[in-house]
């Protein structure tokens, strides 16, 4: 991705990303008029949308010529919650544009070794992630998770969990401890027959937990659309709250994902996995003790029987 000074000095991005963030731009006002200084932040941020997302409010602000809580404003009128939450949004646009050798180029210049850049892009992350989160939909969005749309607070649902690549792996520790708990969790991947067969396999009110990051492959779309139709309650974790999935997506979680080389680090992905399970942890309560107990007679039942077999 190539970019150009504009002739005021600003920073103008290439034509298919500024088109994409315009689109989303124009989605998001509909036929609202703006105010003078309104249209001048979004005018701002369709043609510098890079330089929004690292900016502070306060610099953004400065270079558009209006004051930070008119860059507020506008982007609540966008649907985000705030000047952070409008800086995801903008950045994971922008990120969903580049295949991975443009991500290595973006990447390359930084200071330090790469084990500093990596372990500093981390700790940005993590700061992102801790300021970002909103406990109470956390919460929420772990309740859903283990009781689907199922009624009763007793009956828990089955959760069918779908990443691509590497993705899968967070989705992997949730259904090992998951199962722990007490909860049937299958962990499926992200197409062929064995999405179909899992899908198959639940019922009205179960839930499919889509994890995906920078670009959404088109299988996952169809997930999420069928299952949507077949009753089953699709949940997304994400670095954008507006993708192909949104329509079809009953809860989500919008987290930071972008590391500091050719591909996504998945360290909010784990801690966010991480808070999940406790939460899942706390909300069964004496049941998933019971399931944890039962869990480690049979592991220690197992080790007793290994070691009186061994010569």
């Amino acid at each position: 991705m190539q970019y150009e000074n504009s002739a005021d000095g600003t920073e103008s991005q290439a034509p298919d990303t500024m088109n994409r963030v315009e689109g989303w731009i124009l989605s998001k006002i509909g036929q609202r008029n703006l105010g003078k200084q309104s249209s001048r932040v979004v005018r701002a941020l369709a043609g510098s949308p890079q330089y929004a997302s690292s900016a502070t409010v306060a610099d953004f602000a400065r270079r558009v010529g209006v004051d930070p809580a008119t860059v507020m404003r506008s982007a609540k009128l966008l649907g985000c919650n705030g000047w952070t939450d409008l800086q995801q949004e903008l950045r994971a646009m922008f990120l969903s544009d580049l295949d991975a050798n443009d991500l290595l180029e973006i990447h390359s210049e930084h200071e330090g070794s790469v084990i500093d850049a990596a372990l500093l892009s981390d700790v940005v992350t993590m700061n992102n992630l801790r300021k970002s989160l909103d406990p109470e939909a956390c919460r929420r969005f772990a309740l859903n998770l283990i009781h689907g749309t199922h009624d009763g607070p007793d009956t828990l649902a089955k959760i069918l969990l779908y990443g691509s690549g590497s993705y899968l792996g967070p989705l992997t520790q949730f259904a090992h401890v998951g199962a722990r708990l007490g909860l049937t969790t299958v962990p499926v991947g992200w197409g062929g027959k064995a999405a179909h067969t899992a899908m198959s396999s639940a019922t009205v009110g179960d839930v499919i937990l889509i994890m995906n990051f920078w670009r959404t492959p088109a299988e996952f779309e169809a997930i999420a659309k069928v299952a949507k139709t077949r009753g089953l309650r699709v949940m997304l974790i994400s670095d954008t709250r507006f993708s192909h999935l949104t329509p079809f997506i009953d809860d989500m979680l919008v987290i930071p994902a972008e590391g500091s080389s050719h591909f996504p680090s998945l360290v909010a992905a784990s801690a966010l996995i991480h808070v999940l399970l406790a939460l899942i942890t706390e909300e069964l309560d004496g049941l998933g003790v019971d399931s944890i107990r039962a869990h480690d007679e049979i592991y220690f039942a197992l080790e007793d029987a290994r070691a009186k077999k061994a010569p």
